[in-house]
């Protein structure tokens, strides 16, 4: 897989898991059930693992990008429901977390060449 397929397979997987499959119910209500929040978020994070995956990376390394992902996602996510961030202070963040992931996957596949 390319490096500017990954980035658009991982870009198109956080506005797929974030919108048409997390739902109008969990969207409504994962500010008042955190069942609901953390099943979206280790959705949402599985959505941005299985790119990082198919791209080659370690099963090491896209374990612990699922795992900070799903955290953070929850994390911010709750904020969001909390009125204490907006929607655009929220994407700017998930982007940051795919910048993450991205920049992780290029450098485990740039080290393993090396070696």
């Amino acid at each position: 897989m390319t490096i500017g397929i990954f980035i658009i397979f991982i870009v198109a997987m956080h506005f797929v898991m974030d919108y048409p499959l997390q739902g109008e119910y969990i969207a409504m209500n994962k500010g008042k059930d955190s069942y609901l929040l953390f099943v979206h978020s280790w959705l949402w994070a599985a959505g941005q693992a299985l790119p990082v995956w198919l791209f080659g990376t370690d099963a090491l390394i896209v374990t612990l990008l699922f795992a900070v992902n799903a955290i953070l996602h929850q994390t911010v996510d709750k904020r969001k429901c909390d009125a204490k961030i907006n929607i655009w202070q929220d994407q700017l963040i998930h982007f940051v977390q795919i910048s993450m992931s991205v920049t992780a996957a290029i450098m485990c596949q740039r080290l393993s060449s090396v070696a």
